[in-house]
């Protein structure tokens, strides 16, 4: 992750960079690094991947595993997205169950053997209730905007 991106971001807006339940960088964080990323992949004439995780049925987890155990999970999953990744990628909670990683000129074939490790970690290391599903997009391919 960049130190230089971080610095300015805690330094623009005097918070953390940091999601405080996964340790993973938040939103706001997330979405300010990917715009660059995006242009930087634009103006290199590279490809930038972005992954979008979601825990299957959240929710109903929530509700009927209640909040500790809710938590437990949203946070074991983040550890495992970032021990999964690569130095030059960035992972990221959105948002309550969701999460995102942006791989920065990564070959697409690579990505998915992350992501099934990723997933086959989850149901693993918490519990084989727990699934995730993951889509891909790329840009500047497919988007060339956040």
């Amino acid at each position: 992750m960049p130190d230089n991106l971080i610095a300015e971001y805690e330094k623009n807006l005097d918070a953390s960079y940091r999601d405080s339940l996964t340790g993973l960088p938040n939103y706001g964080f997330f979405a300010f690094c990917l715009e660059k990323f995006i242009q930087e992949a634009i103006d290199g004439n590279k490809i930038l991947t972005l992954a979008l995780l979601s825990i299957d049925g959240f929710t109903e987890i929530n509700r009927r595993q209640g909040i500790m155990r809710a938590d437990m999970i949203l946070s074991r999953t983040g550890k495992i997205i970032s021990e999964s990744i690569g130095q030059n990628d960035l992972p990221g909670r959105l948002h309550s169950d969701n999460f995102a990683i942006a791989f920065p000129d990564c070959m697409h074939g690579d990505i998915i053997e992350i992501i099934d490790r990723i997933k086959g970690r989850v149901s693993y290391e918490i519990s084989s209730d727990v699934t995730l599903s993951a889509g891909l997009a790329e840009a500047p391919l497919q988007a060339s905007t956040p």
